[in-house]
């Protein structure tokens, strides 16, 4: 995990050089090989990653590529057999197969799934993508770019921030000593106020 402090919080990075529950050499990419097919129509564009060995430049210059052939029935797509260097990705599909088509595709075959992986592409011409849309003959090259770390803010409440409850910071009033006196949060716009006490009671 990885933290980031700034005026406005602090921030936090799960897993920026990879997931451990990936394979070992997945852990600590930094970069990522991938490509995106975008398809006619809505509902069927698909994003290809490329794992393998961890290195991106194993995989720049790959293709994945959908190759219409006849005999193929849609639910029952096939892959070529992995060959060369890069490997590319063949996908042997019918006229009607879907984007969900070609995600069950790969998932049937253990060789290919351990050096890539396909999801949807969120949207899709604006809109959530499905996958029910049909893809077509495509041929896309991979590229490899930085993998992007994600940030999301750790705690509301932390001295670097002001609470959306109290939008004041706390203030030690003149003359006050801290073992006895009462914090108190001041509204916005309203003078603090404290009340002193002995300590320990």
């Amino acid at each position: 995990m990885l933290l980031v402090g700034s005026i406005d919080g602090v921030f936090r990075s799960l897993n920026p050089l990879g997931n451990p529950a990936d394979s070992d050499a997945d852990y600590w990419r930094v970069k990522v090989a991938s490509a995106e097919v975008a398809s006619a129509g809505a509902h069927n564009d698909l994003i290809f990653t490329a794992h393998g060995n961890g290195e991106a430049a194993a995989f720049t210059g790959a293709h994945v590529q959908f190759v219409v052939t006849n005999g193929v029935v849609q639910g029952a797509e096939t892959l070529q057999a992995l060959a060369g260097d890069p490997k590319n990705l063949v996908f042997q599909i019918h006229a009607d197969t879907t984007a969900l088509d070609i995600i069950k595709a790969l998932n049937r075959s253990p060789d290919h799934l351990k050096l890539y992986s396909a999801t949807l592409k969120a949207y899709d011409t604006g809109i959530v993508n499905s996958g029910a849309g049909k893809v077509a003959n495509a041929d896309v090259t991979l590229t490899a770019a930085p993998v992007k770390p994600a940030y999301r803010e750790f705690g509301l409440n932390l001295p670097t921030r002001r609470s959306p409850r109290f939008p004041t910071r706390l203030k030690l009033l003149p003359g006050a000593r801290s073992s006895a006196t009462c914090w108190r949060w001041a509204s916005a716009g309203a003078a603090p106020s404290r009340s002193t006490r002995r300590p320990g009671t």
